[in-house]
């Protein structure tokens, strides 16, 4: 079933800053989805029925993290011929296409690290949680416009990839992104859909026509339906957003003739006469019309607030009602399934002990990152007063002008941004990261081992899970801690991040340096620390000889954890213990996220940047923590199916219902995020 547009009231706390919070938390949905997908696979659902919702959340996430200009447009209309005339180096692959258009959204996205154009399919993989992205170079240009103009529903995204220096913006991860051909009112609602989500992570919308189109009064009303969908993004009660209308097929017109054809797309649009750009098939004729476009571009940007509104009202209304349809038909499949047995309850019910400790541990991470990130913003935010105050922020701040900022950041956007990293200290932020695993970890424990001091014999049946016995409670009890060894891990080697979060010495093979700096830090940990770090080694797959009490024994296969150097069983979890740390995402690119007439304007952007370095790191952190945490349940999951003796039907069972739950709180945390009330 394919996503249903329906008319819903937008409601005010809707803004950039939760689509921020939300932008951050996509990922983690997307993975969830992908993981519940793969097993709908395994179990022979046909991913006809429900690729659309992966399909969805992979395109907002992707261009969301663009700066992109969607452009829509009956077919035949003139896209491509517009983004041709503006990308000619990519003309080739952009080829004329009457009659067989694209079936899908083409992004054309300008990078620093092309040498030549080359074309980008993302497809999804059957019975894999990853995507595949293949390139295509000049050589098989061919290949690569079949599958844009067929209708694989595996495919996810596809792009043409131009170098920056041939682009038309020349600023990194700018561009375009068509839209298939509009022409047929109430025909196409895939295309409805997925020109709503393109709408909402664009940063401006462009219409393209031409005279022919507008002489019917079928094709004009065709023109009219696409404007009004264009305008709102299929939302009702929402002020229509400024489209630029680009007029085709005047390229050889005397200026004339050009006047007329703009004042009757006025009269028959609508629309006022600096929102019409007349173009041709050439950027000479008419003169100079890619400047014309350019400027008329930038006056169309969204503001901030409306841009964020239509971003979070369409997340609410996909994850709401698509995600949880979803859902619905992987409970039926295990309804399906046969799980009756003593082992399987008895195997479901020992898991279910993990998964308390689990969410009983991440809600602790939540409260102490909000309460600690919330008073080191508060400083951060005194900080950057101060330097504003101190520097004449403000009057630069407020000061208008026409740069493109949402395109080419001005000098002034640099030390803003320059001033707000400042002000964040992201080396305490990652010290708080630290403290707030800390102390998650420590209430965790003594949730579970009341007053007594963590020994390691409480951690050592986890050393030989395969062993296990239903009911003993020695084992019971290592499980429920196994959260919190793992989520210690992960602080542990958050001491070993480099100032970019990535792990030092990763990919080498356990360099002195590295082994040094971890048996100092042993030394300096306390005997609960050190039991934990000796039970995530052999929970990582690693055999390890000697008294792992000592420093130096211990700090070998740690050293190993934080360069990779793990067998296969160990080697995801690994890679989720040593992640980069978040440390806020003070980038450039927030700049155009956060809206155009905001950044234009100037007013209260540093704090606007600082907002989303508080926003962006909680999520981060948070998520990182899931990940750890799932990936550790992955291996007890594996290592429990052995001791309570499971065949292949009752394993696949038992992870079709964990990824279940997975999606089941990824969505609840992200309609949490975006003020939901309304979960079914």
């Amino acid at each position: 079933m394919g996503v249903v547009t329906k008319e819903l009231s937008l409601r005010p706390e809707a803004s950039e800053l939760e689509v921020a919070r939300a932008a951050a938390a996509l990922p983690a949905l997307a993975d969830a989805v992908a993981r519940l997908g793969c097993q709908l696979d395994i179990h022979n659902v046909d991913d006809k029925d429900w690729t659309y919702v992966l399909r969805a959340l992979s395109t907002v996430n992707t261009l969301g993290a663009l700066r992109v200009v969607a452009v829509a447009g009956g077919q035949g209309a003139g896209k491509t011929t517009l983004v041709r005339s503006l990308y000619p180096a990519a003309g080739a692959w952009l080829a004329p296409n009457e009659g067989r258009g694209e079936k899908i959204p083409v992004a054309i996205v300008e990078l620093d690290d092309v040498r030549e154009p080359r074309g980008i399919v993302v497809r999804r993989i059957p019975g894999s949680t990853d995507n595949q992205a293949e390139e295509y170079p000049a050589s098989r240009m061919d290949d690569w416009q079949r599958i844009v103009r067929g209708e694989d529903h595996r495919v996810l995204l596809v792009r043409v990839e131009v170098p920056r220096s041939q682009g038309f913006w020349q600023v990194e991860q700018t561009g375009f992104v068509l839209l298939p051909g509009f022409d047929r009112i109430g025909a196409h609602v895939d295309w409805q859909m997925l020109m709503r989500i393109v709408l909402v992570t664009s940063q401006a919308a462009v219409v393209v026509t031409d005279e022919k189109r507008m002489a019917g009064a079928a094709q004009l009303k065709v023109m009219e339906h696409l404007l009004q969908d264009v305008r709102t993004a299929g939302f009702a009660d929402v002020p229509p957003v400024e489209v630029l209308i680009a007029l085709n097929r005047c390229d050889n017109m005397t200026d004339g003739d050009i006047r007329a054809a703009v004042k009757r797309a006025c009269s028959l649009l609508g629309q006022a006469g600096r929102r019409i750009v007349p173009f041709g098939a050439h950027p000479e004729s008419p003169a100079e019309w890619p400047s014309a476009f350019r400027e008329a571009a930038f006056e169309i940007l969204p503001g901030a607030a409306h841009a964020g509104r239509q971003q979070a009202e369409l997340l609410r209304e996909l994850v709401r009602d698509d995600v949880a349809d979803l859902i619905g038909r992987a409970r039926m499949l295990r309804d399906q399934a046969d799980l009756d047995s003593t082992a399987d309850r008895e195997f479901d019910e020992t898991l279910q002990e993990f998964d308390l400790a689990a969410a009983q541990l991440l809600d602790g991470l939540n409260g102490w990152l909000e309460e600690r990130f919330g008073d080191h913003f508060g400083s951060a935010a005194s900080r950057l007063e101060e330097t504003l105050k101190r520097t004449g922020g403000w009057q630069e701040i407020w000061q208008r002008g026409k740069d493109f900022v949402s395109f080419q950041p001005s000098d002034k956007d640099r030390r803003i941004v320059g001033m707000v990293e400042d002000a964040w200290d992201q080396e305490q932020a990652r010290a708080l990261q630290r403290e707030c695993l800390e102390q998650s970890v420590r209430a965790a424990i003594r949730g579970s081992v009341g007053r007594r001091e963590l020994s390691p014999e409480m951690l050592e049946p986890l050393t030989h899970l395969g062993e296990f016995s239903p009911g003993d409670s020695t084992y019971l009890q290592a499980i429920r801690l196994l959260p919190a060894v793992s989520l210690a891990t992960r602080g542990f080697m958050t001491r070993f991040a480099d100032t970019a979060g990535k792990p030092s010495g990763a990919g080498q093979s356990a360099p002195r340096e590295v082994m040094a700096e971890i048996e100092g830090e042993i030394h300096q940990a306390d005997d609960a620390t050190k039991a934990m770090l000796a039970a995530a080694v052999a929970v990582g797959g690693l055999t390890v000889t000697g008294d792992m009490a000592l420093p130096g024994t211990l700090a070998a296969p740690l050293a190993k954890l934080v360069t990779g150097q793990l067998p296969w069983s160990g080697f995801v979890l690994a890679h989720a213990w040593v992640a980069p740390v978040a440390a806020g995402a003070l980038t450039l690119a927030a700049l155009g996220r956060m809206g155009n007439k905001a950044m234009r304007e100037r007013e209260g952007i540093a704090h606007a940047l600082l907002k989303n370095a508080q926003v962006e790191t909680i999520e981060q952190v948070r998520s990182a923590a899931e990940a750890v945490v799932r990936h550790t349940r992955d291996i007890l999951t594996a290592q429990l199916r052995d001791a309570f003796r499971l065949d292949d039907a009752q394993a696949r069972a038992a992870v079709l219902i964990q990824a279940i739950r997975d999606t089941e709180n990824a969505r609840a945390r992200m309609m949490g995020i975006l003020s939901g009330a309304d979960l079914a």
